[in-house]
């Protein structure tokens, strides 16, 4: 039977994997095998909680990965194209014996390939990879697993097992796993020691590349370099292409550094191609060539450095062989009486090289060097006029024929607040409620027309808005448009991104076109990014450095030119006091208008708003000036309204509100009290006290008898409730 492909193949199987047994269930995204949360995998990695999974289940689709116990294992053998390791797994069974039968997950019907899964004594650690084959262990890789979706082929991975045929995406239970035999944990021991490595810190890493020779590559390291051009599998071929440049370069041959470097150049490149499956970003393929590096330097490392390559042999005895037909130096002979001229080289190289076979290498390297420089420029002037020819012209215009255009009648996307042609900033505090205000009020007032907050008028689009949600659960986001009651949804573009905003690819101009090209193809007339700060770390980019923020506002202004958009809002964290955008300055000279969203969240003694927390908007900008308001909130419709006042005029009510509840309850307990009884037993101010009785005077809630004078010393006021006769003072 077939595995049958699921909506969502983390949140309809993370619970069954649960109740088998297994407990390192992460998501990754759908249709992809990377990337599992950070945090999760490797030696340090956290444990996923019942809670976490629960939580990833709600996140939209995702593929499903299991990474494995210390006490399991996962053989995972390629045996396709040019890979081998159904070979290297019947070699493996003839030296020590034959694998228990035991489950298979898959996407292939090969009956080879896929990772086949035992136990292990806890802890016990095997080698990360032999020819075709790698372990699957703890602290190294996962297990994509049923019922994810190949990114390649589309194929659904399934588990097989090997006792009976059965497939399925249903998981198999941990405690039936049979155990891998000794005589195989032995015996991989003994194969390891073939890849043992050192111990080797960053310092450790670089001492290892700074030993090696320079200078242009030797044949051994080139043809090392050029397997990746015919290669199939990138990572693999990359890993083992590595691996043999720093051979050879530990070994002695010259270039090494230089040929490691181009390897890098070329991975990333490859990798981070807009198309290509499972594309990285450029810092996710610059740690995951790190990552391989590290690897096959800690292999070479157990070796001594070497000092010399066939290469040189092969140098000095033409030299030696120039020399002795110009009659520099006699031939020499050998036991047998020839000359030695068809003889294979010495295995050794001389002690000490040729006089001037030093300086004569290090010109031709010199040469070599300057020759790849001009190449290098001139490729760089090349592509340059290249991307010159494509760029549109620039938009010139005089001035007299400018002001002869008609201005647009209006000026305002929304009334007072968003300038028409304009760049807007929402700096809202953590919490405050910015994606209720976007989602449940702004793009509601903006497909269907009507009054932001209850106070300002919107000009309706005329096209579609899209809403890039970049922190906000699909489901929750899901329950939040569908309370804001959107008559035109169909005018709403909703971009899930939370977690794959590296999808978005914005720092390539391949990247930004093809954004482009899609919210052009939707009519998008207004671009909403909420929040900023995910989109900035998938790009590599710091938002506390004006450069890079810089560099992001460029990229994001060019993708919304070539789409013809020419009205966005950008969300953004305001800092832990809440008063204004957090990060680089640059951040508050792009916009148009800036609005403030921020709580009231005073922690001093007489906090008399407690855990509620009232929310407040202002806004400024060009020709943008809007003083601080609070806002009321409907809990039914998510919607919210302006209120007159702001945060400081509204505790001064919120105090003089409590002051009066507690004078009135004081009275009412307390008949004929005087002022000083009062002030003594309310809490507060004398101020807020005195101001509390004058009102509830004038109210009429309680009545104030008037004391008598003797001489120049007045007898006190007394206050008593209005339902209590006077002659009871």
């Amino acid at each position: 039977m077939a595995a049958q492909s699921t909506a969502n193949p983390y949140a309809d199987s993370f619970e069954a994997y649960w109740a088998a047994g297994w407990r390192g269930i992460l998501p990754l995204p759908y249709a992809r095998k990377t990337w599992p949360p950070s945090g999760y995998t490797g030696h340090t990695g956290e444990w996923p909680s019942y809670p976490d999974c629960m939580a990833w289940s709600e996140d939209g689709q995702r593929n499903i990965a299991l990474r494995l116990a210390d006490d399991q294992v996962g053989i995972d053998v390629d045996h396709y194209g040019a890979k081998r390791g159904g070979d290297t797994l019947t070699g493996l069974g003839g030296k020590y014996g034959p694998l228990p039968p035991t489950w298979l997950s898959t996407s292939r019907s090969d009956g080879i390939s896929g990772i086949r899964v035992y136990q292990i004594p806890a802890g016990t650690v095997l080698p990360s990879k032999l020819p075709g084959i790698e372990f699957v262990q703890f602290h190294h890789r996962y297990i994509v697993a049923a019922p994810s979706v190949h990114p390649d082929h589309g194929g659904v991975y399934q588990w097989i097992s090997e006792i009976d045929g059965t497939v399925t995406t249903t998981p198999p239970n941990v405690a039936d796993l049979p155990f891998l035999p000794q005589a195989w944990i032995d015996g991989l021991a003994v194969e390891a020691a073939n890849y043992e490595k050192a111990n080797l810190d960053d310092a450790g890493i670089n001492a290892v590349v700074l030993q090696m020779r320079g200078g242009e590559p030797c044949e051994h390291i080139a043809a090392a370099v050029g397997r990746v051009l015919a290669a199939t599998d990138r990572h693999d071929t990359y890993n083992e292409a590595v691996l043999a440049v720093a051979g050879s370069g530990r070994r002695g041959c010259p270039g090494a550094p230089n040929a490691l470097g181009r390897l890098r150049t070329m991975f990333i490149a490859e990798v981070t191609a807009v198309g290509t499956s499972g594309q990285r970003t450029y810092a996710e393929a610059d740690r995951e060539f790190a990552r391989g590096l590290r690897g096959a330097l800690s292999i070479v490392a157990t070796e001594d450095q070497g000092s010399a390559c066939p290469d040189d042999v092969f140098e000095w005895v033409d030299q030696q062989r120039a020399k002795a037909q110009s009659g520099d130096i006699p031939p020499q002979r050998d036991h047998d009486g020839t000359d030695g001229a068809d003889d294979p080289p010495p295995t050794d190289p001389p002690t000490d090289p040729p006089p001037g076979a030093e300086e004569a290498q290090y010109e031709r390297m010199l040469r070599r060097q300057v020759g790849e420089m001009r190449m290098r420029e001139q490729a760089k002037d090349i592509l340059a006029d290249e991307k010159a020819g494509q760029v549109r012209p620039l938009p010139l215009i005089n001035l007299a024929s400018f002001l002869d255009q008609p201005d647009d009648p209006v000026r305002f996307r929304v009334d007072r607040l968003w300038p028409r042609e304009g760049r807007v900033l929402l700096a809202a505090a953590a919490k405050a409620g910015k994606t209720t205000m976007v989602s449940g009020n702004l793009v509601p007032a903006l497909v269907d027309g009507g009054v932001f907050l209850d106070t300002f008028e919107v000009e309706p689009i005329a096209g579609t808005v899209a809403v890039f949600n970049m922190e906000v659960g699909e489901a929750t986001m899901r329950a939040w448009m569908r309370k804001a009651g959107i008559v035109n949804a169909d005018k709403v573009l909703i971009v899930n991104l939370r977690g794959q905003a590296s999808s978005l690819h914005l720092g390539a101009p391949a990247g930004r076109a093809r954004i482009a090209d899609l919210l052009r193809s939707h009519n998008v007339e207004v671009a909403i990014l909420d929040p900023l700060a995910p989109l900035l770390a998938s790009l590599d980019l710091d938002e506390n450095a004006n450069s890079d923020v810089a560099k992001f506002f460029s990229w994001w202004s060019e993708m919304l030119n070539l789409a013809g958009i020419v009205d966005d809002l950008i969300v953004h964290h305001t800092g832990h006091d809440g008063a204004r955008s957090r990060g680089a300055s640059r951040l508050l000279d792009e916009p148009d208008a800036i609005w403030n969203l921020s709580r009231d969240d005073s922690d001093t003694d007489d906090d008399v708003f407690g855990p509620s927390q009232p929310r407040y908007f202002s806004a400024f900008g060009r020709d943008v000036e809007e003083p601080e308001a609070g806002l009321s909130f409907d809990p039914d419709t998510r919607r919210l309204s302006l209120t007159q006042g702001g945060r400081h005029q509204h505790r001064a009510e919120a105090k003089l509100g409590d002051a009066i509840e507690r004078v009135l309850e004081h009275v009412a307990a307390n008949p004929g009290a005087t002022m000083r009884d009062i002030r003594e037993a309310v809490y507060g101010r004398g101020t807020d006290v005195k101001d509390a009785l004058e009102h509830v005077v004038r109210r009429g809630d309680i009545v104030r008898i008037l004391g008598k004078r003797y001489g120049a010393h007045p007898v006190a006021n007394h206050y008593l409730p209005t339902d209590v006769p006077e002659a009871t003072a």
